[in-house]
């Protein structure tokens, strides 16, 4: 008996996300990242992605003469891949450079944008990011946003924002738990609301906080994806060396993580 026949996707896209390229910075092995980004190119070039799509934290800021170069730098890798490379701006993105900055150096619009793959519908959503004692926060315009762009298609859509949306927020948050709240957005609940009521929201895709991580809240699921360049093992200062292959088919989405860490999530679609 012959072997069974691969299903063909309707979409194939290469995932990553918080490269930090630059110096080593505490746990993230910036040095590492020109080694990391041949090896995910070569991959890519045997994959053969519809796009890619980099979800941010690209450097690590340090200043703007260097993030510019590290930036143009990786921009350089991302050039080899023969596919669109479609880009989210990270936290450390515009730590010393400007939105404006991103958008002349990736190419990509450096506010929220969207755009149709064949029956699906791709969602950037790049809002500002405001820091104050109680934690990160967006603009009331910025979910607006989020509202109208959904409300104007009618495809399933595959959602990417750099900090990941599965947060509860605490009922009282908490200033002095400065650590936790660098991670989550304090609306994470009224931006799920934008998205539940859509009802166009399959997958929403995030990094920012270094780990492998789903779940699914209200029909919705959501997948933060580790950093290319974090440290896995601290004795031998290995990184996690993580991207992902995300494929879509007729009734499943498949995403294989790649790493020091492997493993697939298989996310049901209703017809």
């Amino acid at each position: 008996m012959g072997k069974r026949a691969r299903k063909i996707p309707l979409l194939k896209a290469g995932i990553i996300t918080d490269i930090h390229y630059g110096i080593d910075i505490g746990s993230k092995l910036g040095s590492k990242a020109p080694r990391l980004m041949t090896a995910f190119t070569k991959a890519a070039a045997l994959y053969q992605p519809d796009f890619v799509v980099d979800i941010g934290d690209r450097i690590s800021g340090r200043n703007p003469r260097d993030d510019r170069s590290c930036m143009e730098a990786l921009q350089t890798y991302f050039s080899r891949i023969n596919a669109p490379v479609y880009t989210v701006i990270g936290n450390h993105d515009v730590r010393f450079l400007t939105r404006a900055d991103n958008e002349q150096i990736t190419g990509n619009p450096a506010t929220s944008w969207s755009l149709d793959r064949g029956d699906f519908h791709l969602l950037f959503w790049n809002p500002e990011i405001i820091r104050d004692a109680y934690g990160l926060h967006v603009r009331p315009e910025d979910i607006d946003w989020l509202r109208q762009d959904l409300s104007a298609t009618d495809k399933r859509t595959l959602m990417f924002s750099h900090i990941p949306l599965d947060h509860e927020p605490p009922a009282t948050p908490n200033p002095h738990e400065q650590i936790a709240m660098r991670f989550h957005l304090s609306e994470s609940n009224k931006i799920r609301q934008v998205l539940e009521d859509s009802g166009r929201v399959v997958l929403c895709m995030s990094g920012h906080v270094h780990r492998n991580h789903r779940s699914q809240i209200n029909g919705i699921h959501y997948v933060s994806q580790q950093s290319l360049t974090q440290m896995y093992q601290k004795h031998y200062r290995i990184p996690a060396r993580a991207w992902s292959w995300l494929e879509v088919f007729n009734g499943e989405i498949l995403i294989r993580l790649q790493g020091k860490v492997t493993k697939n999530y298989h996310i049901a679609l209703a017809p």
